[in-house]
């Protein structure tokens, strides 16, 4: 005679289930169900990275930079091959002011992702962060380049590309790097307001006008693009038109108006928390279990190739420090 038959839930099943569910508050923005579930799997397995990960996302769009730095730390030393999980820790630490030790996470996020054209953008983001008054600009436009050799159409690498031109005082690239970029994506406000300040500058207050009536439409509620047009509108000898920009900017700013919208920050947050969740129900994201070096990827943009064999960590450290 044979025993009956049972079945034991076994630790990996349970934690399969809860994460399951949990991604389903996740995609809901159901965020507090979501993190208790993912402490719930930290129960049974401390070390789980997907957990920490996705709850070190939360605690950063939810401006717990400390908790979220010492969550996503903790999900890299488990998963030292997942990029994404460099490129969130890079990202809160970007938002915490300490662009030094994100650098250093981009560069093992390009290391492991040596064609994607967002790890360079933010890489050279990192660069220019650390030194803004313009030192680390050649490289960081060496990474913006690269970005475009594989994807021309990179809004963002047109727009970083934008930046440094402008801090060269070359506007008329910069125009010209702005206007890809909203080529490429119309729907960011940024850079519209940033294409309207370098017409501005090169006296082209008409077309610097519309450029911020457009980054106005995108994001209604920010003061200092109104006082922007307002400056435009008295170039253009429009006064009443200026004067009554600049008295809304005022309102906005002593909280006077409220605009139905909500925060750009607080949507771009919700928003890429969903599509986290959204890639972990469709399957994790990739994960390499041999790791390359971080200086590997640094030699390579200052080679101005993908990242391949060897390290030069000597001839970037000096421009990085």
């Amino acid at each position: 005679m044979f025993a009956p038959f049972s079945r034991t839930v076994s630790v990996r099943d349970t934690i399969g289930v809860t994460l399951h569910v949990a991604l389903e508050h996740h995609d809901r923005n159901e965020l507090q169900e979501a993190a208790a579930l993912y402490r719930e799997i930290l129960g049974i397995d401390p070390e789980h990275a997907d957990s920490l990960f996705l709850l070190g996302m939360i605690a950063n769009a939810g401006g717990d930079v400390q908790a979220a730095e010492q969550l996503l730390r903790a999900a890299v030393r488990n998963r030292p091959g997942a990029a994404h999980m460099h490129q969130a820790l890079a990202e809160a630490l970007m938002k915490a002011n300490r662009s030094a030790a994100a650098l250093q996470c981009y560069w093992r996020f390009l290391a492991l992702e040596p064609e994607n054209p967002i790890a360079y953008v933010q890489v050279g983001d990192a660069l220019r962060a650390i030194k803004p008054e313009g030192g680390n600009d050649p490289l960081a436009a060496s990474c913006y380049r690269r970005a475009l050799v594989i994807d021309p159409v990179c809004a963002m690498a047109h727009y970083g590309l934008g930046k440094v031109f402008r801090n060269a005082q070359d506007l008329k690239q910069a125009k010209t790097s702005y206007q890809s970029a909203i080529a490429a994506d119309p729907g960011k406000s940024v850079f519209h307001a940033a294409l309207g300040e370098v017409l501005h500058a090169l006296g082209q207050y008409g077309w610097a006008a519309d450029a911020y009536r457009r980054a106005i439409q995108l994001k209604p509620q920010s003061s200092q693009l109104l006082h922007r047009l307002g400056d435009a509108l008295s170039q253009l000898g429009q006064t009443e038109r200026a004067e009554a920009c600049h008295l809304r900017a005022k309102a906005l700013q002593a909280g006077r108006i409220r605009v139905g919208q909500k925060g750009e920050t607080a949507q771009k947050s919700a928003g890429n928390l969903r599509a986290w969740s959204d890639r972990y129900r469709a399957g994790q994201p990739p994960v390499r279990t041999l790791v390359p070096d971080a200086e590997d990827a640094k030699g390579a943009v200052m080679a101005g190739s993908p990242p391949s064999s060897g390290s030069l960590h000597e001839a970037v450290e000096g421009r990085t420090a």
